[in-house]
Formats: C-alpha cells, structure tokens, sequence
C-alpha cells in the first residue's frame, strides 16, 4: 500500500502542475436535436509544457436521457476505440438541462505538449432506437460544426474538475475539486491497453431477487444490458454479474423436466441465481433430430420472464464440433428466438456451445458472422455469446482476431478438476486485448463430468471471475447419476429440494450462490473438499457482518475487489493488504458516502478515488446515507 499511495502522489502532484493544460474540444457530429442519436465528437489538447497522460482523465458530456434505457458506442477514434471505455452515467443532483452523463475514461496514452488526441466520435442511443430531443440537453450545441472549446464538457483529473462548467456549477480549476454529488458509481477502464487486473472486481449487482424501490426483480431493476469497454453492463452503465445454473440436456428425462416456472423460481428465491440458462442440444437427440425439443426452451424463456430473471438461449453444439454444419438451422432457431423475445429485456442468445476440431478463423468467426446478422436484424441491441475453439477454452485466440459487432461475449468454459492456471492466463490475455468473457458452462468435476469434486479449484476459479466481473453458469442442473450433476436421481422436477436431494457439487454452488445474496465476499464458499451445511451461507468472514464500530477486531480481513452490504443505511468496515486503486457504490442514487480510516478523518467522498493511506492495524470504514434503494453495496479494485 505505501509504495502504491506515494505512486498515486507523485502522480497527483504531476497532474496538479499540467492542469490548466488540459483542453476538452466538441463538434457535434449530428446537429438534428430530434433524431434517433446523441452524437458528440471530442478532442483533448495538450496546450501545457509537460505531457499529459489520458489514462488519469476523465471527461463528462451532460444530457437528459428522456426515460428510457441509453446505450454508448464508440464509432471511430484516432487512439482507437479500444483505448476508450465510456458508459452512460445516472446524476446523483439532476437538473433541467441534464439528468445524465456520457462518462469517458482511457487508457494510459500520453500527449507531448501542443499535442492533441485526436478525434473521438462517440454516439449514444435508446435502447429502443426512439427519437431523443436534444434541444434541451446541456452539452449539445449544434453550432459546434468544426471543433471548438467545450466549456459545457468537463474534465476531471484525480476526482478534481480542470476543464469546464458543471450544469449548475462553477468553471473548473486545479484547485476546485469535483462535488461528490455530481459524480455516480463508476468501476476503472478495462480497454485493451490496461490490464486484467484493473479490471473493476465486484463492481457488480447482487445477485439476490431483491425487490427495488418500485417493487421489480432483477430483470426490472437492471433493464437491457449491454457490452461496455470488455465488462457486460446494465441500462445505467453499471457491472453486472449474472451467477445462475445451466440447465442439463432439454432432451433427456434427467435434464428438461427440471427446468420449468416451479423450479426455476426455486432457484431464484432458495438458490438465488439470477439467471438461468437453457441448454439446447443440436445432436444426441437434440434440436436437428427433433425440432420439438425448441417448445422446452420457450418454457424455460416464458419462466424466466415471468420471474424477471435473465435467460441464455444455448445453441448447445457438442459431438457436431463444427458450427458450420448446421449453420442454416441455427440461423433458422435465432431468428425465431429473436422474433419470440427480442422484444424483452431478459434474453441472451449463445450461438455455438463448445466448437471443437475446429479453428476460430476457418469456422468458428465464420459462422457468427452468418448468425449474427439474423439475430441483429430483429433485435439489434442484443448481447450474444459467441463459443470459441476447444470447447470454448481459445479467448485469447479469438479476441486476437475479434468479432467487429458491439455487444458481443466470448465463451470460457471449464471443469475444475481438469483445468487450472493455464486457463485463467488464457482469460486474461483476452482480457487485455480488450474482450469481454462469459462463463456459460463450468462444474466442479473432471471434464468428463466424473470423478470427485474439486471444490478448492473450483473456488479459486470463481474467486478469479469475481474479480473481474465475469458472468457464470453452473453445470448442471440435472439429476443424472454423475458428478457434475447438482440434483440427485429421481428427485422432485418442481423444486422445493432439501440438501439431502441434492449432491455435493449442487450443496456447494448453492452455498455459493446464496453466500453472494448475503452480501458475503467474494469467497463465500467453503473451498474445502466437502460442501459446508446448508444452514451455512459462508465459510469466510463476510464484510456485511462487519460493525461500524471503531475496534479493531470487528472488521474482518479481506481481498481485494470484494463487496460489502451497507444497507439502506449503514456502515461497512475491512482491512486488506491490497493496492486498492479506486473504489464505488452500486445502487447509488445519490447518497452521501464516507471513507475513511480508523473512522477518523480526512474523508474520502470521490466515488472511484484511491484510498486513503492507512498502517496495518487500522481499517477503512464506509459509510453511507440514506438513498430509495433497499439496499447498496461497495466494491473496490
């Protein structure tokens, strides 16, 4: 932490020195007020004597959304798109002229004096494709036809305003630091130049079915999500991690009969997934044998809408190893899927399970560039998973030769007995290309599904997608006589299962599941070789049970990039040997929030500014105000 926190200094102080070089340029790159999209084109200029880093700025272009769920792209940079991560953010304080931000942060990307970065055109949209009215946003000046001073688009460097006016506030400066008010829960850039590890950890919504402030679920509370600089996110722009279980074969007595509304709304409310997935195979019986199977996988979606919950619709290809095979039914399946659902929030489409004997450039790419446009003619915004070569383990070998369409994941799977570190550097070297990954298939089993249960693997590889906000599937929910199955033969297909139906890999990934609805941290499950009680919903000290208390012993030591539950209202306390390079606040609706260390001050109050320095036997304390939500949570990464 020490060597950490003097980097930040020095790093503060050389931002300090070059802040009135920071200049921010806008020409709109649309000037209708009326149309479909908010175009703003931007440009940072170096106008000092001493370089000026990217990476520690951020820019804010104010607008108002007009009630409905926005989406950002970025369609051209002279950096690349790659070096930029924006997200649509809500206002804690909105005004008339705005009640949202187009927030805009970089990769490290150095600016020699007089230098500039060139142009950025960037374009925000409703989710629904409906007009905007941008005659009365803040930002948007439709004069602006050639690049100009941008006084109404801010620039923050350190959690301090050096360029621009605030809707409402004062002109920026080096010594006016940024309101905590005006500033929303906000997670560090995953583009392609940084790395895995900044990635933001748990900057993610629970997992519980948790009802908001308007009484919605899941589904209700987050909305359509999206792909955002390499992290999946919601409708406000916020992380998210969806932790849920696949289902087994559809086809087979021991898999489909377990899907369906009973006992997937088990599994929201005693499990707590919040998603689930429908495994559709096209062989062994499957969808190109017998088409009907397809009535099982509308159950499964219907279900999981009416239990406001997300759903992936898997093309389930396994002993057909080349998608291309059956390229025209697959187009065929999605474009019904699309014209079924492509209308809800809810859906995910996973176009190829497990390719394999295949490459990612003859094959595999091919394909998706097939699929795709069918799904996107009908749904355009969709999020869709893509597999990738051996059985969906090549990440790195796909994000290397990329898909060029927005809102795209790309499939790991594993099995805990099977694979390990090897994997994981797989994971992250795709990471840092900048792709964004989706677990849909893992268990606790040897790849075969047999064997024992690796339950230590099988932590430290949940451990590893917690902290970098990767989405997850169990396999499976089946009740086959095998190891990676969660239910035991012959049990209930309706739910209602006590821990003696279950077997011990379900025992534990329910405890695990459950452990994230308890506000625990990141490694609520036991690793050990055998699955905790089920009375138990955590075998590691959670942060949410830590006291506001200023005694030393009552925060409990944790990683980094792990959560706390604060409540409505609340306090949260840990102690960690980590770098902790910023932290934020999920559901925060404009709450006044507190860190700081033994409970004595100076206080923190930037969401997403690096922590105060503290000794090894002291704490960090958080503390939150009261806000609509029935519940927040901190993370830090």
């Amino acid at each position: 932490m020490p060597n950490h926190l003097a980097a930040w200094l020095a790093a503060a102080t050389l931002w300090a020195t070059t802040a009135a070089a920071v200049q921010v340029d806008y020409r709109a790159g649309d000037t209708d007020p009326a149309n479909n999209a908010v175009k703003p084109y931007l440009r940072v200029m170096n106008d000092g004597t001493a370089p000026l880093d990217l990476g520690g700025l951020v820019l804010r272009y104010y607008f108002s959304h007009d009630g409905s769920p926005m989406q950002v792209y970025c369609d051209w940079a002279a950096i690349g798109c790659s070096a930029i991560d924006a997200q649509v953010v809500q206002m804690a304080a909105p005004v008339a002229t705005a009640d949202h931000y187009l927030e805009v942060r970089f990769a490290p990307h150095t600016l020699a004096p007089g230098a500039d970065s060139g142009e950025m055109q960037l374009r925000i949209h409703r989710a629904d494709w409906g007009n905007l009215d941008e005659s009365d946003d803040y930002s948007f000046d439709p004069s602006a036809t050639a690049f100009m001073p941008a006084e109404r688009v801010t620039a923050h460097q350190a959690g301090v305003r050096v360029w621009g006016v605030e809707p409402g506030g004062a002109a920026g400066s080096s010594s006016s630091s940024a309101s905590s008010s005006s500033v929303a829960s906000s997670s560090s850039s995953s583009s392609s130049a940084a790395s895995s590890s900044s990635t933001a950890s748990s900057s993610v919504a629970s997992s519980s079915s948790a009802s908001s402030a308007s009484g919605g679920g899941f589904v209700s509370q987050h909305g359509v999500l999206s792909v955002v600089g390499g992290r999946l996110v919601d409708q406000y722009g916020q992380p998210i991690q969806l932790r849920g279980m696949s289902s087994f074969g559809l086809q087979w007595a021991d898999g489909g009969p377990y899907m369906n509304l009973d006992s997937i709304r088990w599994l929201r409310d005693d499990w707590k997934v919040n998603a689930v997935r429908a495994a559709m195979y096209t062989k062994e019986g499957g969808y190109i044998d017998n088409p009907s199977v397809a009535a099982k996988v509308w159950e499964i979606v219907d279900a999981a809408i009416a239990l406001d919950l997300y759903v992936v619709v898997d093309w389930h290809i396994l002993s057909d190893g080349d998608p291309l095979l059956y390229v025209e039914q697959a187009k065929a399946f999605f474009q019904e899927v699309a014209t079924r659902y492509g209308d809800t929030p809810n859906l995910i489409y996973e176009i190829a399970n497990e390719p394999n004997g295949v490459t990612w450039s003859g094959s595999v790419k091919p394909y998706a560039e097939q699929v795709i446009p069918v799904i996107r003619a009908i749904d355009p915004d969709s999020v869709i998973i893509v597999g990738t070569p051996t059985w969906s383990q090549d990440v790195d070998v796909a994000a290397a030769d990329p898909l060029t369409y927005p809102n795209v994941l790309y499939a790991i799977h594993f099995y805990a007995c099977t694979h390990g570190q090897y994997l994981r550097d797989k994971v992250d070297a795709a990471l840092a290309q900048g792709a964004a990954i989706f677990s849909s298939e893992w268990g606790t089993s040897a790849a075969d599904g047999s064997g024992g249960n690796c339950f230590a693997e099988s932590a430290q590889w949940l451990d590893f997608f917690d902290a970098r906000g990767i989405s997850w599937f169990n396999w499976s929910l089946g009740a086959k006589n095998e190891t990676s199955a969660a239910l035991k033969p012959g049990v209930d297909t309706r739910g209602g299962w006590t821990e003696a139906d279950l077997s011990p890999s379900g025992q534990w990934v329910r405890e695990r599941l459950r452990g994230y609805a308890a506000g625990g941290s990141s490694s609520s499950a036991s690793s050990s070789s055998a699955p905790a009680s089920s009375g138990s919903s955590s075998s590691a000290p959670s942060s949410s049970s830590a006291s506001s208390s200023s005694a030393a012993g009552d925060c409990p030591v944790v990683g980094g990039g792990q959560s706390g539950n604060l409540g409505t209202t609340g306090a949260v306390c840990f102690r960690t040997a980590d770098a902790i390079r910023g932290w934020g606040v999920s559901n925060f609706d404009g709450r006044t929030v507190r860190v700081t260390v033994d409970g004595q001050g100076p206080a923190v109050t930037e969401v997403g500014a690096p922590l105060p320095a503290k000794a090894a036997d002291q704490y960090y304390l958080f503390e939150i105000g009261p806000g609509s939500y029935p519940w927040a949570s901190v993370y830090w990464w």
